[in-house]
């Protein structure tokens, strides 16, 4: 896997190419990516940049995809956490938020309307009803705002 994203990076560099990747692995676009769409069931629920994403991330569903990465499992007292349940199908989606069912801070309101986008001044978006409540975002990964928090020099 290393050997081939470094060989896209090659080709990428010598082309001036850009690269698409699709896949449900944060960890192989960490140091990849400049901006990252995370979808869900075929609708976009989070876009922003690569540090926005994985630093300050929004949605309950890139939650479940920062917290499935590997590397984080190093430390055994925080072990991968599942994404509880199954996708829906293309052909049925739930109303409300498409994520709802698999969503564990889902409300009635979740499950009724779709969400809007919440967009921050630097164009990040979330589609959740919650993504601008400062106290629901205290749900974030651990290690997301730990590394935002030392990233800029604060505490963890």
């Amino acid at each position: 896997q290393a050997q081939i994203i470094e060989l896209m990076q090659e080709m990428q560099e010598k082309n001036g190419n850009a690269i698409i990747m699709i896949t449900h692995d944060l960890g192989v676009v960490a140091d990849m990516a400049d901006k990252i769409m995370v979808m869900y069931a075929g609708r976009p629920v989070e876009f922003g940049t690569a540090e926005e994403i994985f630093y300050e991330s929004r949605h309950p569903y890139t939650w479940g995809l920062i917290r499935s990465i590997p590397e984080q499992a190093i430390d055994e007292k925080k072990p991968l956490t599942p994404i509880h349940g199954n996708p829906p199908s293309l052909m049925n989606l739930p109303e409300g938020c498409v994520f709802s069912p698999r969503c564990p801070y889902a409300t009635d309101k979740c499950r009724k309307q779709r969400p809007e986008r919440f967009v921050t001044e630097s164009g990040h978006y979330s589609a959740c009803h919650y993504s601008g409540d400062p106290e629901f975002l205290k749900n974030a990964p651990e290690t997301s705002r730990t590394r935002k928090d030392s990233k800029k020099g604060g505490e963890a």
